[in-house]
């Protein structure tokens, strides 16, 4: 083998080892050296394997076959193009209106879209899907530089998603009789919406009978995970004994107000 091939052989035995160190809690502390902040960032998507893929040829087709599969769109809404890229943070209007057409409820809801798998623990003990969470020093001092927010879910906007980004801003469309769930991205809590039915004059009337939505706003942030590796010593020794290291994530939300 000549002295150019085994430099090439160096050169890709070298680039594999780094890239098997760089996935390893050691690799992650000397990273933390590189970013200058001590966090290392990385796209909530990616990282969450919830990107689109690339390079299908039909996309458009199985887009709209994955919505529907998922639900019907609103009626009479123009199935045309999306007009807002994926990743935004929507605010939605919701209305009901009983057979009279007398207004029942209004709320809104706030939801990225398309919706990122869970990321926190749904039940006490459930191990989140990225490792332990918290939000330590260096978190706080990003949400400070970036005036950002941790969040621990996407939300539930209560419609598909790619209704949602082939949705005009401001365009109110009848849902007509379904139930819903949404669950705003900053509340603790849910919001269930079934269709029930109450007796009146020897005839079931539903309620709500209509249901309205109107996407009031997007707004475009930037969703990250950031990640910080410590290397942590034993307690109460006289000489620091390093005793592993330790990796915490959050999810941070920047650039909407």
């Amino acid at each position: 083998m000549t002295g150019r091939n085994l430099a090439i052989v160096a050169v890709v035995v070298f680039a594999i080892g780094v890239g098997a160190v760089v996935r390893t809690p050691f690799g992650g502390w000397l990273q933390s050296f590189v970013y200058g902040s001590g966090v290392r960032w990385e796209d909530a998507y990616r990282g969450l394997d919830a990107a689109e893929p690339s390079g299908v040829h039909d996309i458009e087709r199985r887009r709209l076959a994955w919505a529907q599969a998922e639900d019907e769109p609103p009626a009479g809404m123009t199935i045309g193009p999306r007009l807002h890229r994926p990743g935004v943070l929507a605010r939605l209007r919701y209305e009901t209106f009983d057979v009279a057409g007398y207004p029942l409820e209004a709320w809104e809801v706030r939801a990225l879209v398309p919706r990122l798998p869970d990321i926190a623990p749904r039940r006490e003990g459930e191990h989140p899907q990225l490792g332990w969470m918290g939000c330590p020093d260096e978190c706080r001092a990003e949400l400070e530089h970036a005036n950002g927010t941790v969040i621990t879910q996407s939300g539930e906007p209560g419609l598909g998603g790619e209704w949602i980004l082939r949705m005009p801003v401001g365009e109110t469309l009848d849902l007509g009789r379904r139930s819903l769930v949404t669950h705003d991205i900053f509340a603790d809590l849910g919001r269930q919406l079934p269709i029930t039915f109450r007796r009146e004059g020897g005839r079931d009337i539903p309620e709500p009978a209509a249901i309205r939505v109107t996407l009031l706003d997007v707004c475009r942030p930037r969703v990250r995970i950031g990640t910080v590796t410590r290397l942590e010593f034993y307690p109460f020794t006289t000489v620091p004994i390093p005793r592993g290291f330790a990796t915490t994530r959050w999810v941070q939300l920047d650039g909407c107000a």
